[in-house]
């Protein structure tokens, strides 16, 4: 496996990086991923990293920060789970970003993934409207 910055950005507006991410996101359209994208390749202090795996992208993680980041979304292609890519992304993207701590938040969905992965977990309930929704504050030091 190998993990780099995303080097053809172009390749975030087409339907297979969608296809990828679309799972980070809440009721997700192509539209609105594309927005997303284009919000995090203007933003100096985000940082979108692909990993490869058998010469296919299989994953792609997103972080916001300098010396501590939040993690924005982390996917990995369907073909792919299950085989450690994602606890490989976080690591060697807080290598690469001399990071000394990572955020994230979560649903009921992920939370095993982050806790497998290291991350300490507080349960919060938020309000969305009149709805309440269970979320969980992920937190791994470095």
């Amino acid at each position: 496996m190998h993990m780099q910055l995303i080097e053809k950005p172009e390749w975030l507006y087409t339907e297979d990086s969608f296809a990828i991410y679309r799972h980070c996101m809440y009721k997700p359209t192509f539209e609105a991923y594309k927005n997303k994208i284009a919000d995090y390749l203007n933003d100096p202090n985000t940082r979108i990293f692909e990993c490869l795996a058998e010469d296919r992208i299989s994953g792609m993680i997103v972080l916001t920060g300098k010396e501590t980041a939040e993690l924005r979304g982390i996917a990995v292609s369907a073909d792919f789970q299950k085989r450690g890519i994602g606890t490989f992304m976080i690591g060697e993207a807080a290598k690469k970003m001399n990071i000394s701590q990572i955020t994230a938040e979560t649903d009921d969905d992920a939370v095993g993934f982050y806790k497998k992965a290291g991350f300490a977990i507080t349960k919060e309930i938020k309000k969305y409207g009149d709805e309440e929704v269970v979320r969980y504050r992920c937190l791994l030091a470095l």
